[in-house]
């Protein structure tokens, strides 16, 4: 032994080990044998207690830090809201002087005159106009500059203030670089004898003569800004050093139990750019009472819930597990006693009792994790698509962006938003838009990779993450989305044509914050939309482009009250005969600056604040009138005039053409109206009722936009109307998309059915214009035909062009007859 121990010393150490761990197994085996199940069970009753006393301590303590970081994410939200509310309060009350200055001629002639005194005396006049049309004190100062920013005159508060203590006096620094090409008011912040916002408006028609500059006090708004808060606000310097105090701001040694929130701004001293800060403080003791007082209530739960569970477990184990045990043992004493004797069954419980225990334990614990994956349902799954919802999407974007910044991988973020959804709900119902949203979201879903994650954020919005894409592969995956789409939805009778708009960004070009991302994608999003070209990458140009559609909102009102529009018609040719039978009134804007404006970037703004019922009586008259003219030339074409859904909500309507009809002694068949489908789906009952009045006057109607998606066909069997208008994305499409032209060719033979004529928009080539004769359209309008036309230039088509009035179609139609094979009619 000894010499093999000698040869393999290996061996003895593993045998002294497993000796060791013997005697250990031992010593615990003594011990348990010498505890009672009671004691068992009472010290497990007790562990699992503290276990899921220790559970519901860690969970609330993680409720907790998630309720302040949640209070800490809204009062950042507030604070930062209220801010730029107050900014733009100050933008625009300056921009209120800015607009009295420019329609004040004393004040110009005296800016381009550079008369000192006289703008000395005007900015005072304008002060005090101010100061009654608003009802507040003044701003601080107004200063008047020449084109190159030189100063010239200023009013102020005091009245005696010298040029040398003006205000923001090097505010304006950056903007002397690049004068006198400013156009637009520049604006900012600047520190001197207090915090005030400075606004630079160039005055002017055609070029700035001047520029005035509104100075106001911002720590007085600041006040009003802390009162609706009811929070106390601070305003530091970077460096931490405090300019200004609202409310009762606490010491910082008793602030370990509040939330201070803080937003930067910019802002100009002694014309150099730095850092403030505006923090708010929101005093959480409170909360944290609150906490620790359910902390308390939960201990003292959790021990009485303990003392009861335990004394219930005792008796439970008495009568299931410790008598069948003692019966068992009784019994096997017997049979020890008398080996003869006859062994009866015994019902032994204690086993079926534990495995029971076991199986409802395992229970326990499978409803408990169920329950976690329901409420992870219920908080990061939208319940109506099943797709994450936005608070999941917002959690995987950022994971995205951290992953995206260690491995320097891109990745696309898209935001979708479905057209006209609005209306579809207000026309077909809640149930039939929550039904589209479940089929658009399964569509979406089976057409992404796995690595990819689609999310409703809301409404009809959708949102599509795309990892490790480039600008060409996010381009294709928009294309996929829109093309799934495209196949109609059904939904009992109702077929519906959805068409939606998408805003790519892509990470890191577009942004490196989630929610910058979400906002740019939101930009590109509705450029797309109005753009009505499916899908849009962003562009910094898009934040310019919705401040001019801004500015064009403000001038509205003052171009139809200057009658700034103009008409243009576009001939309808009959395709049987080769010949003009009517032309259609298409409204244009000659604005003063922009020149001539096409009505997309105009009508839906009339929509939308209504001012469109201002402009249709106008484009009426005007529309009567040259085809009073066309007749008395010998022209017998119709006038087609465009209706919105605003004019047919207007009980007046029919009344309003009823007299221009006769003041322009027109016959109603040489007007014809035409109402989109969305117009008339809008309010079915209303739009009926004004159709069924405008009908009976012998006025012509037609449904324009056809096939786009709202028509139902039990309201359209009904609707009083003599023409469709085939939607031109149809028309256009259907040389290259077989889709395109059966949707076309259904519309006319449904059309034809039902004893409607058919109208094609979108005849832009003579293909298509053949294609259109094949399928036995009526009439058609498009720029293979003719370009909208001026009134003087649409008198020059009718008698001269081929498609007009004077010379026969016959040799228009040879000619196109000659460049291929007879068409079928």
């Amino acid at each position: 032994m000894v010499n093999e121990a000698r040869i393999n010393p290996t061996a003895g150490d593993e045998s002294a080990s497993e000796a060791r761990r013997n005697r250990l197994g031992r010593r615990f085996a003594r011990f348990f044998r010498r505890v009672s199940m009671r004691t068992s069970l009472i010290a497990t009753v007790l562990t699992l207690g503290a276990l899921g006393l220790a559970l519901t301590f860690a969970g609330a303590a993680v409720y907790r830090d998630l309720a302040i970081e949640q209070q800490r994410a809204v009062l950042t939200d507030y604070l930062r809201s209220e801010f730029g509310a107050l900014r733009r309060d100050l933008t625009v009350r300056a921009q209120w002087l800015g607009e009295a200055a420019q329609n004040d001629a004393g004040l110009i002639a005296a800016l381009g005159a550079r008369d000192e005194r006289a703008l000395a005396r005007r900015l005072g006049v304008l002060a005090q106009h101010h100061e009654r049309l608003l009802g507040e004190v003044a701003p601080a100062q107004l200063q008047a500059y020449d084109a190159k920013l030189n100063i010239l005159a200023h009013a102020s508060r005091p009245q005696d203030l010298s040029l040398a203590a003006l205000l923001c006096a090097n505010w304006r620094a950056p903007a002397a670089k690049v004068a006198p090409g400013i156009r637009a008011p520049l604006s900012g912040f600047c520190l001197q004898d207090g915090l005030h916002y400075a606004v630079l408006i160039p005055l002017g028609r055609e070029a700035p003569v001047g520029y005035l500059q509104v100075v106001m006090g911002v720590e007085r708004r600041l006040g009003a800004m802390q009162a609706g808060m009811a929070l106390p606000l601070e305003l530091r310097m970077v460096s931490g050093r405090v300019l200004h105090q609202l409310g009762k701001w606490p010491a910082p040694d008793t602030t370990d139990e509040a939330i201070v929130v803080e937003h930067a701004f910019s802002a100009h001293e002694r014309g150099r750019a730095m850092a403030l800060k505006i923090a708010a403080l929101k005093d959480m003791s409170d909360v944290h009472a609150g906490f620790a007082q359910a902390r308390y209530f939960i201990l003292f739960v959790a021990v009485l819930l303990t003392v009861a569970f335990m004394f219930v477990a005792l008796v439970a184990l008495q009568k299931t597990a410790i008598e069948p045990l003692r019966a068992l043992a009784e019994r096997l004493r017997g049979v020890r006693r008398d080996v003869q004797a006859p062994v009866h069954p015994v019902p032994v419980r204690g086993t079926a009792e534990v495995a029971e225990l076991v199986v409802e334990f395992n229970a326990m614990i499978a409803g408990m994790r169920e329950l976690r994956v329901n409420m992870d349902d219920i908080a990061f799954t939208d319940p109506l698509t099943q797709l994450p919802n936005r608070a999941m999407f917002l959690d995987r974007l950022r994971q995205t962006i951290h992953a995206a910044k260690r491995e320097h991988r891109p990745f696309a973020l898209i935001i979708m938003d479905l057209d006209h959804f609005k209306d579809i709900n207000d026309t077909l119902g809640h149930h039939i838009g929550d039904l589209l949203l479940e089929q658009v979201a399964e569509r979406l879903r089976d057409k992404l990779r796995d690595s990819d994650m689609v999310a409703r954020l809301g409404g009809d919005e959708f949102a599509v993450l795309l990892s490790a894409v480039s600008v060409k592969q996010a381009e294709t995956a928009a294309r996929m989305l829109l093309q799934t789409l495209r196949s109609p939805f059904v939904f009992h009778e109702h077929h519906l044509d959805i068409s939606a708009s998408i805003g790519i960004v892509l990470h890191p070009d577009h942004g490196v914050e989630a929610n910058v991302l979400l906002q740019r994608a939101d930009v590109a999003m509705y450029a797309a939309k109005t753009a009505n070209s499916g899908f849009a990458f962003y562009d910094t140009k898009m934040d310019q482009h919705y401040g001019t559609r801004l500015a064009l909102l403000s001038e509205l009102r003052q171009a139809i009250e200057q009658e700034q529009f103009t008409l243009c018609y576009q001939p309808k040719v009959n395709l049987a005969s080769g010949r003009v039978e009517g032309v259609e009134a298409l409204v244009r804007w000659n604005h003063p600056r922009e020149g001539v404006i096409p009505p997309d970037a105009f009508i839906s703004l009339l929509e939308q604040t209504g001012q469109i019922r201002n402009l249709t009586p106008w484009v009426l008259n005007e529309a009567m009138q040259q085809s009073a003219r066309l007749r008395r030339m010998g022209f017998p074409v119709s006038v087609a005039v465009n209706l919105s859904v605003c004019d047919l909500q207007d009980p007046s309507l029919a009344d309003t053409i009823a007299e221009q009809l006769a003041a322009h002694q027109v016959e109603p068949a040489w007007l014809e109206l035409e109402i989109t489908e969305s117009a008339v789906m809008t309010d079915p009952a209303r739009a009926l009722d004004m159709l069924a009045r405008l009908s009976a006057m012998g006025l012509k109607l037609t449904i324009d936009d056809f096939g786009t998606g709202y028509s139902s066909l039990s309201y359209l069997k009904r609707l009083p109307v003599d023409a469709i208008k085939i939607d031109k994305t149809f028309v256009t499409g259907m040389i290259k998309d077989e889709n395109d032209a059966a949707i076309v060719r259904t519309s006319v033979e449904l059309a034809h059915h039902l004893g409607l004529e058919v109208v094609a928009e979108g005849a832009e080539s003579e293909a298509v214009y053949r294609r259109l004769r094949e399928l036995g359209c009526d009439l058609a309008q498009g720029l293979f035909l003719s370009r909208p036309l001026s009134p003087e230039d649409l008198e020059v088509w009718l008698e001269q062009s081929l498609w007009g009035m004077k010379k026969s179609g016959k040799d228009k139609a040879a000619r196109v007859e000659a460049r291929a094979v007879p068409l079928r009619r």
